[in-house]
Parts: structure tokens; sequence; C-alpha cells
């Protein structure tokens, strides 16, 4: 309700112009509204000042000083000086006062200003009822709660129910301690010849009072009238979310995902509270598909209603699905390291190496800084065996690396490279270094097993490691841990053992390194046509070239 820099107020001259310099005052009062405009505040209230003192009943250069002054006890003695002057009333002059009244916390005087206003402006209901609004909104301030009461009662006998009068009154109720009083209220109101848009904010209302019966009538009624769908069915939606009917839900957020005036924030929300029944009853899952689907087609180039799909499937454990969804939400534009760690964690799970690293070096662009996506390349390069380029990237990862968890994970890769390119010493330095900082860290001694078995050959210090590793493992069968299980019995030739765990590992993990492992045994134990099959299913899951060409050769040396 503040004045805009554009309003011009009329200038009354003084009846004895004679008194002052008038052409030297308009000069002044035209320099100071000149640099308001240009917003220089200082500059126009000098101006503005020396217009005053030129002509002091100049109750505009009041007006024009109240509303620049940043001290509110000054800008109330200016648009004071300004109503002395000019006591007629001016409607600009009364709502700068009661602004600067609000300023100043004197409520009551502000209520009086607003209500003045209010009738000021009764050939314009939209204004007077504005003004209403802020008289009553200021008797709440000054708890006057009553007073509060008669000027809403008022508002919306003139102006109509609206979500001001109802938040409004029910606040006033709810003061005053008077519960009972606000929910009779409601009753009242309902009986009214209600618009939809009224039938919609009192649904709303009695399920915040905790009556969803009343709010589920009241959303049927509206439910079928398109401008109002959506919203119904949302509300609709949480009242049976609530009363736990949730075969009912389907429909609704059906309703909800289509409708093209709720916002995708609050289906997405839908569909995580849809999502979180999952785990209550597994038959809303083709529902919950079906509905995560639709929000897909409804915001087919919303990044984010991908990611909402993308999340369902990964916590269905549907991976390839999850992935795929993923995928297209960063090709739109999702940058959100959460969702790019979890892709990323997908392209190792599902072994798409050229994936991992592609998303890995683009990622790199948006987040320089982020250890975490030079581990990622280090391991697709890992796996495309390109050992120096892998070490070239671990060594970029270092200069990043801020915490024991990043550091342990680059020095695991680091290693492994260092054991391909037969640089036996450094990759066991580093193994010893970090069992240095955490003895029993499971994943380092299944690293460090498996390279005794694989590349030392050192089956005495194996034993001791493998001793350790099951007492720490206990019941605890990650594949990692099994594969350099399998590994530590191949040695001792304890073919049996070793291919029970390995089965153990892919079971829950296919990789082709286990694959290979299970051909080595089976080829030791005589069983070359078995051998021949975990070969094929190996040269399968090769991601890339290299991987297929190592297998190839590790293939023929076996023969």
């Amino acid at each position: 309700m503040s004045c805009s820099s554009g309003r011009q107020v009329q200038i009354k001259k003084d009846s004895d112009q004679n008194k002052f310099d008038n052409q030297a005052f308009e000069l002044a009062y035209y320099l100071g509204a000149k640099n308001k405009i240009k917003g220089d505040k200082l500059k126009a209230m000098e101006y503005f000042q020396n217009a005053i003192a030129i002509n002091k009943r100049c109750h505009a250069c009041y007006y024009q000083m109240s509303l620049l002054s940043e001290s509110k006890y000054e800008a109330l003695a200016h648009i004071q000086n300004a109503l002395l002057i000019n006591p007629n009333y001016n409607k600009w002059y009364i709502i700068q006062l009661a602004e600067v009244y609000e300023k100043n916390e004197k409520w009551d005087k502000a209520t009086a200003c607003y209500e003045l206003l209010a009738k000021m402006e009764s050939n314009d209901n939209e204004s007077a009822c504005q003004f209403k609004e802020a008289a009553a909104k200021n008797a709440v301030l000054n708890k006057n709660i009553k007073k509060a009461i008669q000027i809403y009662a008022g508002y919306q006998q003139e102006c109509g129910l609206n979500k001001s009068i109802v938040k409004g009154m029910l606040l006033c109720f709810e003061y005053l301690g008077k519960k009972e009083k606000a929910i009779q209220t409601l009753y009242l109101w309902k009986k009214q010849n209600l618009n939809p848009a009224n039938e919609m904010l009192l649904a709303q209302t009695f399920l915040s009072y905790g009556i969803p019966e009343e709010a589920e009538e009241l959303s049927l009624k509206v439910l079928n009238i398109q401008e109002y769908k959506g919203d119904a069915a949302l509300l609709l939606f949480n009242i049976k979310l609530q009363q736990k009917q949730y075969d009912a839900l389907f429909e609704y957020a059906r309703n909800i995902i289509e409708d093209t005036q709720i916002s995708l924030q609050q289906k997405i929300q839908v569909l995580s509270q849809y999502n979180q029944l999952i785990s209550l009853d597994n038959k809303h899952i083709n529902n919950l598909l079906a509905v995560s689907k639709e929000l897909c087609y409804s915001h087919p180039q919303q990044a984010l209603s991908w990611m909402a799909r993308a999340d369902i499937y990964f916590d269905l454990q549907q991976k390839d699905s999850a992935w795929k969804y993923y995928q297209k939400a960063i090709k739109l534009g999702e940058n959100d390291l959460g969702l790019i760690h979890r892709f990323l964690d997908l392209c190792i799970t599902l072994n798409k190496i050229e994936a991992l690293l592609n998303c890995a070096q683009n990622m790199q662009v948006q987040y320089p800084n982020q250890v975490s996506l030079y581990i990622y390349e280090a391991r697709a390069w890992l796996e495309r065996r390109n050992f120096d380029k892998c070490l070239a990237i671990t060594q970029m990862a270092q200069l990043y690396s801020v915490d024991k968890t990043s550091t342990m994970h680059v020095a695991l890769i680091e290693s492994r490279a260092f054991a391909e390119k037969e640089l036996f010493q450094k990759a066991k330095e580093n193994y010893e270094n970090l069992l240095e900082q955490n003895p029993n860290n499971i994943l380092v001694i299944s690293e460090l097993l498996r390279y005794l078995c694989a590349y030392e050959k050192n089956e005495k210090e194996a034993q001791n490691w493998n001793k350790k590793l099951s007492e720490l493992v206990e019941d605890q069968e990650a594949p990692f841990v099994l594969y350099s299980q399998a590994l530590y019995d191949f040695l001792r030739d304890n073919y049996e053992q070793a291919l029970e765990k390995v089965d153990l590992a892919l079971q829950k993990k296919q990789h082709w390194q286990y694959h290979m492992l299970k051909a080595k045994i089976l080829n030791s134990k005589n069983l070359s046509e078995q051998s021949k099959i975990a070969e094929q299913n190996a040269l399968n899951l090769a991601t890339t070239e290299e991987i297929k060409t190592f297998i190839k050769d590790q293939i023929d040396n076996n023969k």
C-alpha cells in the first residue's frame, strides 16, 4: 500500500505567494522529486528540506520526507506534520501514516487508519477489503481479538468468504482458546451457498482441524470440476493416506499427476508418499509404477520427473530400469551430486564402464574439486585395463582427497594398478600403510588377500590374512570378500571350497573376474566343458574391447 515513486502529489500553493520565492521553491521540489526517482535518498531529502525552508506549509514536502526517511520516528513526525497542514484526509497520507504506525508498532492507531481507509474506499470493494484485512491483522497484533473478529465479520459480510478471512478468524478463536467456536464457525460457513473455491478452502480447513469426513465430503463435491480436480484429488489422497485406505490412492494419485495446475514438486511428493507404501503391501507396486510412468509422460522434459521414477525402481532393486531413468535425468541436465553418485554406483554394479567413464568426466567440469568423481574415473580406467591412465587420475584424486575414506579408495585403486604393472613393492606399501591406520578394515584386508593370492602367490602370509578376514566378517558374505577367499582356497589347491565361495559371490554379483576364477578352478578339476561355459560367461560380461582381449589371452594361456 506504499506510494509509488511516480505518484504525483498536487502542491497547494500558499494563498500569500508573496511571502516566499515561488520559483526557488518549485526548483527545490523538482530536484527533490528527481533525485528520489534516481534513488538518491540523501540528495532528495536535502532538496525537500530546502523547499520546506522556503515554504513551511508545504504538506507534500513533509509527505515526501516521511517516505524517504529511514528513521521510523522521523517518518512519523513528517507525516503527522503533513496531516496537520492538510487535514482533509488525503488517502495517500493516511496510507503512509498507517504504515509508519505499523513500523512503530502502534497497532491500535494503524487499525484506526485502515478502518478509515476502508470507509474512504467504500466505492472500490477490492481496495476496501484489503484495508479491512489490514485493520484486522493490526487488531490481532494489538491483541484486541474481539475487535479483530468484529472487523473480520464485517469484512466477510461485504467481501464474501476468502482465505484471509478463514485464516484470520480461526486464528482469533484459537488465540482466545475457543477451538469449539472455530469449528462451529466452519460448520456455519459450510451451510452457506459456497462457490467451488470456498468449498475447497473449507475442505482443507476441516482436514487441518482433524475432521476428515467433512473434508472428504466437500472435496468429492468439486472433484469433477476440472479447475479444482487436482486440488481435490490432492486433499483426498492425503485423507486416504491418513486413514490408511491405500486401495483408494491410485485413482487420486493419477488425477494429481495429470493436473497441469499442480506443481511438479507436489506431484513428486505424492509419488514419494506412495512409494513408501511398498514396504507395507507389495500389491501396490504395479499401480505405483503406472503413476511414475504417467509423471514422466506429463513432464517429459523435466529431469526431476525421471529422477523420481528412477528412485522408485532403485528402491525396488530393479537396477537396470533405475540406471536407464537416472541416465535420462542426467541427460536432461540434472546434476544433483547424490543422484550422480547413485548412477555411478549402478554403472559399477551393472558393469557399464563406458557410461561410468563418460559421466565421471563430464561431472568433473561442474564439480572440479569432488574427489569421488576422480575415484570413479580411476575405477573406469582400471576396468578398461589402462593402468597408466588410472594412475594419472589417482594422482589427481590425491590432490582433492581430504578424508580417510576417499584416501583409502584412491590407494586401493592405485595398488591394483601397481600390481597389474608388476610394481609389487609399491602395491604392498599401499596396503601396509592403510592397515597401519586401520588394522581391521575388511575391504583393505580383502584386497591385500587378493593381491597375495593373485600376484605374490604368498600362501603363508595369505593364510594369516585369510584367518583374520574370516574372524572379522562373521556371517557377512560380501562378494568381494568371497572372491578373495576363493582365491586363497584356489592358491592352496582347495578347489571344492574355492568353487563354493566363487559360486556364492556370483549369486550376489555377476563379474567377469569371478567367472574367470571359476573357469580356472573347473579347469584344475579337469572339468573342461564346464570351464568353457564359465569362460564364455566372462566374455559375455566384458564391457570393453580391452577386457575382452585380456580374457581371450587368459583363455589361451589356460589351454
